[in-house]
């Protein structure tokens, strides 16, 4: 993880960004529903 070309690079995330968001998108919603469901029952 020394490379800073990884965090400069705009194409590399977008492709990954790509690759990753339909499942990545599905847990971050999955998460807040639950954390939205928690804090309404606390």
């Amino acid at each position: 993880m020394s490379s800073p070309a990884a965090m400069v690079d705009p194409s590399s995330w977008s492709s990954a960004l790509v690759r990753i968001s339909p499942y990545t998108f599905s847990a971050i919603g999955i998460a807040v529903a639950i954390g939205v469901s928690v804090l309404g029952a606390a």
